[in-house]
């Protein structure tokens, strides 16, 4: 299972895509305050695991697993994978705005077409 950490990481490598080390560590470092020594370990932690491939020279980092996979990963442990029970835990009326809940019902709408 991807921490919050390594899932912080990915976020990066998935916008950025192939990426230097050190710039990730930039990156990192600006959006989390973690020193040097932190990013190169979450870096690591998330090459052992198989999410991210470590290309040389020059120490690039490459995305080795999907957002998308992660996502249904994620879909399937927590939430039996069931996109209702998903939704479920994260929608209420109390945390939608009206307009959110217009534009959820456009969605679902679209998918009759």
């Amino acid at each position: 299972m991807m921490t919050e950490a390594e899932l912080k990481i990915m976020k990066v490598i998935w916008e950025k895509g192939t990426i230097k080390a050190s710039d990730l560590y930039k990156i990192m470092e600006k959006k989390t305050n973690w020193n040097k020594n932190t990013s190169y370990t979450m870096i690591k932690k998330c090459v052992e695991k198989g999410y991210v491939e470590r290309i040389e020279p020059g120490f690039y980092c490459k995305a080795l697993i999907s957002e998308n996979k992660v996502f249904h990963n994620i879909l399937n442990n927590f939430f039996d994978n069931s996109v209702i029970n998903f939704f479920q835990t994260f929608i209420t009326k109390e945390n939608l705005s009206e307009s959110e809940i217009s534009k959820l019902k456009e969605i679902v709408d679209k998918m009759d077409d």
